[in-house]
């Protein structure tokens, strides 16, 4: 069954037009600062951005049928305005190099606007949001004929400093809604709501190093009502800091589910198994 474009249109044309209609207001209050007080200095905004180069393996032997290697680019630019709020876009896209389906790939891209605070406490707390346009880029996405999501997200940010010096922990559900063409490919039910869940522990204790451990649950409902069984995936990540804008990462990801009695069993969650754990290298420059 053929997917509603009527909802398809008004969603886009709210996160699109959110983020501009925020600008032009933001503009436009600027403006009638400026003319009050003409004297005073005004914040400015920033264009930014960020490139990251990384090369990934599960550690299979290149001969071996199971063997997945790739390398990456990731690319971010963004512009941020004198109160904080952001917009960006974020592409990227990866050369398989061993594995079942080499070649080169689009990952699928985002449009973003994000809002650092919408409610702060003391030194310890932060609360913000963002909404996302994902750009359907990627093999699956096409194949699946999906034509957008619309995803919005409401970080919790807590900085225990005052106990831990240089840690940051962070809290952020994200509920997507997608919009495919059909509810309906090759006999198997789509995805219509997506829910993820990360919980994020940063430690920086000073210039140069830092770790950060991340536990993401996704949960996916089909357009028929259906509830999929829920994906656990787990990231240890150590990073070198040259400088503020460069840095050298190591990483290690490991994926699984677990029982659950509606939906049937996992295969568990492990810190690491020869079958989905990945590792990989990446640098990174900021701008």
């Amino acid at each position: 069954m053929n997917c509603s474009h009527k909802c398809y249109g008004i969603a886009l044309a709210f996160a699109v037009g959110l983020p501009f209609t925020f600008i032009c207001t933001t503009a436009s209050a600027n403006n009638n600062d400026k003319a009050v007080t003409a004297a005073a200095s005004q914040p400015q905004g920033a264009i930014y951005g960020s490139a990251v180069a990384y090369y990934t393996s599960n550690f299979y032997a290149p001969s071996e049928y199971s063997s997945e290697r790739s390398v990456g680019l990731d690319g971010k630019i963004g512009y941020r305005f004198a109160n904080r709020q952001k917009i960006s876009l974020l592409l990227s896209g990866y050369d398989a190099i061993s594995g079942e389906s080499q070649g080169q790939y689009w990952n699928d891209g985002w449009l973003r606007h994000q809002i650092p605070t919408l409610y702060s406490y003391a030194d310890w707390l932060n609360i913000g949001a963002e909404e996302g346009l994902r750009l359907p880029l990627s093999e699956q996405s096409r194949r699946d004929d999906l034509r957008t999501a619309l995803r919005v997200g409401l970080p919790f940010d807590f900085s225990p400093s005052r106990w831990i010096s240089g840690l940051e922990i962070t809290f952020r559900p994200r509920l997507a809604y997608n919009f495919y063409e059909y509810e309906t490919r090759g006999g198997n039910n789509l995805n219509q709501w997506s829910l993820d869940n990360l919980l994020e522990f940063y430690y920086q204790p000073g210039a140069h190093w830092s770790a950060d451990v991340s536990l993401v649950r996704v949960t996916n409902w089909t357009y028929k009502g259906t509830r999929v069984r829920e994906n656990l995936q787990h990231i240890e990540e150590l990073g070198y800091h040259f400088t503020d804008s460069m840095a050298l990462y190591l990483n290690h990801t490991n994926s699984g589910s677990y029982y659950n009695p509606e939906l049937g069993g996992g295969g568990g969650l492990s810190f690491y198994d020869k079958e989905h754990s990945t590792w990989s290298v990446s640098f990174e420059y900021l701008y």
